[in-house]
Protein backbone atom coordinates (compact mmCIF):
# COMPACT_ATOMS: atom_id res chain seq x y z
CA UNK A 1 0.00 0.00 0.00
CA UNK A 2 1.55 3.24 -1.05
CA UNK A 3 -0.79 5.67 0.65
CA UNK A 4 -2.80 5.92 3.81
CA UNK A 5 -6.00 5.99 1.78
CA UNK A 6 -5.21 2.52 0.41
CA UNK A 7 -5.64 0.99 3.87
CA UNK A 8 -8.22 -1.71 4.51
CA UNK A 9 -11.02 -2.36 6.94
CA UNK A 10 -10.72 -1.82 10.69
CA UNK A 11 -12.11 -4.29 13.21
CA UNK A 12 -12.41 -8.02 13.63
CA UNK A 13 -11.09 -10.16 10.79
CA UNK A 14 -14.04 -12.37 9.87
CA UNK A 15 -14.85 -14.75 12.72
CA UNK A 16 -11.29 -14.82 14.04
CA UNK A 17 -10.10 -13.45 17.35
CA UNK A 18 -7.79 -11.03 15.50
CA UNK A 19 -8.52 -7.39 14.84
CA UNK A 20 -6.95 -4.81 12.54
CA UNK A 21 -6.64 -1.11 13.22
CA UNK A 22 -5.29 1.46 10.79
CA UNK A 23 -3.76 4.69 12.01
CA UNK A 24 -3.32 7.73 9.77
CA UNK A 25 -1.63 11.07 9.51
CA UNK A 26 -4.50 13.54 9.73
CA UNK A 27 -4.98 17.25 9.15
CA UNK A 28 -5.73 18.89 12.52
CA UNK A 29 -9.02 20.79 12.69
CA UNK A 30 -10.41 22.94 15.46
CA UNK A 31 -13.88 21.44 14.99
CA UNK A 32 -15.28 18.34 13.33
CA UNK A 33 -13.50 15.44 11.69
CA UNK A 34 -9.79 15.45 11.05
CA UNK A 35 -9.34 14.34 7.41
CA UNK A 36 -6.69 11.78 6.47
CA UNK A 37 -3.69 13.29 4.68
CA UNK A 38 -3.61 11.77 1.15
CA UNK A 39 -0.29 9.95 0.70
CA UNK A 40 0.60 10.65 4.34
CA UNK A 41 2.17 8.45 6.97
CA UNK A 42 0.12 5.50 8.20
CA UNK A 43 0.30 2.32 10.23
CA UNK A 44 -1.49 -0.94 10.87
CA UNK A 45 -1.96 -2.68 14.19
CA UNK A 46 -2.92 -6.35 14.33
CA UNK A 47 -4.21 -7.31 17.75
CA UNK A 48 -5.81 -10.04 19.84
CA UNK A 49 -7.91 -9.09 22.82
CA UNK A 50 -7.91 -11.89 25.37
CA UNK A 51 -9.49 -10.90 28.67
CA UNK A 52 -7.33 -8.15 30.15
CA UNK A 53 -4.48 -8.82 27.70
CA UNK A 54 -3.90 -6.94 24.47
CA UNK A 55 -1.36 -8.73 22.26
CA UNK A 56 -0.39 -6.61 19.27
CA UNK A 57 1.99 -5.90 16.43
CA UNK A 58 2.13 -2.39 14.97
CA UNK A 59 3.94 -1.35 11.80
CA UNK A 60 4.17 2.32 10.85
CA UNK A 61 5.18 3.70 7.44
CA UNK A 62 6.23 7.09 6.08
CA UNK A 63 7.36 8.41 9.47
CA UNK A 64 10.17 10.83 10.30
CA UNK A 65 13.45 8.95 9.99
CA UNK A 66 15.20 7.92 13.24
CA UNK A 67 12.63 9.60 15.49
CA UNK A 68 11.49 7.66 18.58
CA UNK A 69 7.75 7.01 18.88
CA UNK A 70 5.33 5.64 21.47
CA UNK A 71 2.15 3.71 20.81
CA UNK A 72 -0.51 4.83 23.30
CA UNK A 73 -4.13 4.20 24.23
CA UNK A 74 -6.22 7.30 24.84
CA UNK A 75 -9.83 8.03 25.85
CA UNK A 76 -10.50 11.79 26.00
CA UNK A 77 -9.35 12.00 29.63
CA UNK A 78 -6.68 14.51 28.64
CA UNK A 79 -3.80 14.35 29.28
CA UNK A 80 -3.83 10.76 30.64
CA UNK A 81 -2.67 7.96 28.31
CA UNK A 82 -1.60 4.32 28.59
CA UNK A 83 1.75 3.36 27.08
CA UNK A 84 1.53 0.22 24.93
CA UNK A 85 5.03 0.20 23.46
CA UNK A 86 7.76 2.19 21.78
CA UNK A 87 10.16 2.09 18.86
CA UNK A 88 12.33 4.23 16.62
CA UNK A 89 11.66 4.76 12.92
CA UNK A 90 14.41 3.27 10.77
CA UNK A 91 16.17 4.90 7.80
CA UNK A 92 13.14 4.10 5.64
CA UNK A 93 10.69 5.84 8.01
CA UNK A 94 9.24 2.57 9.30
CA UNK A 95 8.69 1.53 12.91
CA UNK A 96 7.85 -1.90 14.33
CA UNK A 97 6.34 -2.15 17.82
CA UNK A 98 5.27 -5.49 19.28
CA UNK A 99 3.98 -6.14 22.75
CA UNK A 100 1.47 -7.36 25.28
CA UNK A 101 -0.44 -4.96 27.47
CA UNK A 102 -1.92 -6.42 30.63
CA UNK A 103 -4.60 -4.44 32.39
CA UNK A 104 -7.65 -2.35 31.67
CA UNK A 105 -7.58 -0.15 28.60
CA UNK A 106 -9.01 3.33 28.95
CA UNK A 107 -12.68 3.41 27.98
CA UNK A 108 -13.73 5.88 25.31
CA UNK A 109 -16.70 8.16 25.77
CA UNK A 110 -18.05 6.62 22.56
CA UNK A 111 -19.01 2.98 23.29
CA UNK A 112 -19.87 0.69 20.43
CA UNK A 113 -23.43 -0.33 19.70
CA UNK A 114 -22.44 -3.53 17.91
CA UNK A 115 -23.91 -6.83 19.01
CA UNK A 116 -20.86 -9.09 18.61
CA UNK A 117 -18.96 -10.69 21.49
CA UNK A 118 -16.64 -7.68 21.71
CA UNK A 119 -19.52 -5.23 22.16
CA UNK A 120 -18.69 -2.94 25.01
CA UNK A 121 -16.22 -0.14 25.18
CA UNK A 122 -13.52 1.07 22.89
CA UNK A 123 -10.28 2.95 23.06
CA UNK A 124 -8.29 5.15 20.70
CA UNK A 125 -4.79 4.10 19.69
CA UNK A 126 -2.29 6.78 18.62
CA UNK A 127 1.36 6.80 17.59
CA UNK A 128 3.02 9.90 19.04
CA UNK A 129 6.51 11.28 19.40
CA UNK A 130 8.19 9.67 22.41
CA UNK A 131 9.31 12.96 23.89
CA UNK A 132 5.71 14.22 23.99
CA UNK A 133 4.69 11.53 26.52
CA UNK A 134 5.72 11.44 30.17
CA UNK A 135 4.67 9.15 32.99
CA UNK A 136 1.20 8.25 31.72
CA UNK A 137 0.42 11.73 30.42
CA UNK A 138 0.86 13.70 27.25
CA UNK A 139 3.35 16.48 27.95
CA UNK A 140 2.93 20.17 27.29
CA UNK A 141 3.96 19.74 23.65
CA UNK A 142 1.20 18.95 21.16
CA UNK A 143 2.44 18.19 17.62
CA UNK A 144 -0.44 16.43 15.84
CA UNK A 145 1.24 16.86 12.43
CA UNK A 146 3.81 14.29 13.60
CA UNK A 147 1.33 11.74 15.03
CA UNK A 148 -0.79 8.92 13.63
CA UNK A 149 -4.41 8.80 14.78
CA UNK A 150 -6.97 5.99 14.89
CA UNK A 151 -9.17 5.18 11.94
CA UNK A 152 -11.61 3.65 14.43
CA UNK A 153 -11.69 2.51 18.04
CA UNK A 154 -10.59 -0.94 19.14
CA UNK A 155 -13.37 -2.58 21.13
CA UNK A 156 -13.27 -4.79 24.17
CA UNK A 157 -15.74 -6.11 26.72
CA UNK A 158 -16.39 -3.81 29.64
CA UNK A 159 -19.29 -2.68 31.80
CA UNK A 160 -21.05 0.29 30.27
CA UNK A 161 -22.01 3.17 32.49
CA UNK A 162 -25.57 4.41 31.82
Amino acid sequence: MSTALAAGKNGQAGKSKVGHLYLYEKTPATEGAWPIVPGGAWGKMNYKLLGNTLDFVFNGHGLSITWPYKLIAYNENWPEVVLLGNGTANGGGEVHIKGTYIGALPESQYPTDTSDEYAGCGTKIWLVLAEDVGDGVMGGVWRPDAYLFEGDLIYFACPLTP
